[in-house]
């Protein structure tokens, strides 16, 4: 059993608590009395050897960030771990380098890798998705955009022209004004002169 296994007397309740383990000092605590049924008391008996104390199967656990750190590295005494700030490219990069090492939480690096390389191509044909659907969207607004300005700028022109007319109709009514509402002249009678009775 390693220490990870011996957590901290009701870390689980409560959660100001940390799981590290720290040893319970209460008066009636079940586990410090070690009664039947409760969580175990780390002891001498659970440790490793001094020899192999702090190590992962007798080998020294270190953190890789570059492929840089692997050539300081031996693969009889050190135990890789990938740092969890490394992306997945560089990440890649590092497990095809390091087959000859054995890497914490990885059984099959062949086997990781390929998985990782499908998941990594698969975001890329996403993202390239995600950008031609912005770009079609964003032609499609444009295209809309010009459309109605082109109706805006017919619309003005209408406008314009209309105004243009009442003002030419404006002037010429001031030029010539009509009269509302008065008759026209009514026509004077002709006029026959009257004569006598003509004579044979």
């Amino acid at each position: 059993m390693t220490s990870g296994n011996f957590k901290r007397d009701e870390a689980n309740k409560l959660k100001r608590l940390h799981l590290g383990w720290r040893r319970p000092r209460g008066l009636h605590n079940k586990r410090r009395l070690h009664r039947k049924g409760h969580a175990k008391w780390p002891s001498p008996g659970f440790g490793s050897s001094s020899e192999n104390f702090g190590k992962i199967k007798g080998l020294i656990k270190v953190r890789v960030f570059n492929i840089s750190d692997l050539e300081k590295l031996d693969s009889k005494k050190n135990i890789i771990e990938i740092a969890s700030t490394v992306g997945t490219k560089k990440r890649l990069q590092i497990l095809e380098k390091a087959k000859q090492f054995k890497i914490v939480g990885i059984n099959d690096i062949q086997k990781y890798l390929i998985e990782k390389r499908e998941k990594f191509e698969k975001r890329k044909q996403e993202t390239e998705k995600k950008k031609e659907e912005k770009e079609k969207t964003k032609k499609e607004l444009e295209e809309k955009e010009e459309k109605e300005e082109k109706k805006e700028t017919k619309e003005e022109i209408k406008k314009e022209e209309l105004e243009e007319t009442k003002k030419m109709t404006e002037q010429k009514e001031k030029i010539h004004p009509k009269e509302v509402g008065v008759p026209e002249k009514q026509k004077s009678p002709q006029h026959r002169t009257v004569t006598g009775p003509q004579k044979a």
